[in-house]
């Protein structure tokens, strides 16, 4: 009976057994109230980091919408073949897209032309896809609400995985310092344990 008794006991957390244990010192009891404290507080951080995200979300949301309401799609005409993919870019592509000339009708109706992003390997008079800001100038695809969303759920766990590292940073950089003050501890027992055997 006095096993099974024992045993449960032993199924409690470390940072908890200290207080059912009678030769728990200060120092096991502080790193303890640290764990729990720090823990806790890295769990109520959830509701406060996911407001903090909802409402960057908003003003997120409003910029991804004024980009896609003032940017155009227009259909461009490659005037001349993209430069080929050569052996070392298959197996090591670069993170540059090619470029290729191009013709297309810009926002006044008039004809425009230049240098646009193309898929490696595209022909001359394939027809691309290209973006114009409110200026008529060629700018990158807007950023599409999908995509806005998932950077800013990103943002919000990288940021509690961030808090997370710099509690468990904490954590370590007290028990360093507990575990020298336990070594002290366990030094100096040991010299007044053996001064109380030595013979008077």
């Amino acid at each position: 009976m006095g096993d099974r008794a024992g045993r449960p006991a032993n199924r409690w957390p470390l940072a908890l057994r200290v207080w059912g244990n009678p030769v728990a010192r200060g120092a096991d009891r502080a790193e303890a109230l640290l764990i729990i404290g720090l823990t806790l507080i890295w769990l109520l951080s959830v509701p406060v980091i996911a407001t903090v995200a909802s409402a960057e979300w908003t003003s997120v949301d409003a910029r991804v919408a004024a980009d896609q309401s003032a940017d155009v799609a227009v259909v461009a005409v490659l005037q001349a073949d993209a430069p080929p993919l050569t052996a070392g870019d298959a197996h090591a592509p670069s993170l540059t897209s090619p470029t290729a000339p191009a013709i297309w009708l810009g926002r006044d109706g008039q004809s425009a032309h230049g240098m646009v992003t193309v898929p490696a390997g595209a022909r001359a008079g394939q027809r691309v896809t290209i973006w114009l800001d409110p200026a008529g100038a060629v700018v990158d695809r807007p950023m599409t609400t999908q995509v806005a969303a998932g950077l800013v759920v990103l943002a919000a766990l990288g940021g509690w995985v961030g808090l997370g590292v710099v509690f468990a940073g904490v954590w370590w950089t007290a028990r360093v310092v507990l575990n020298r003050h336990r070594a002290q501890l366990w030094e100096q027992g040991w010299t007044n344990l053996e001064a109380g055997l030595s013979p008077q």
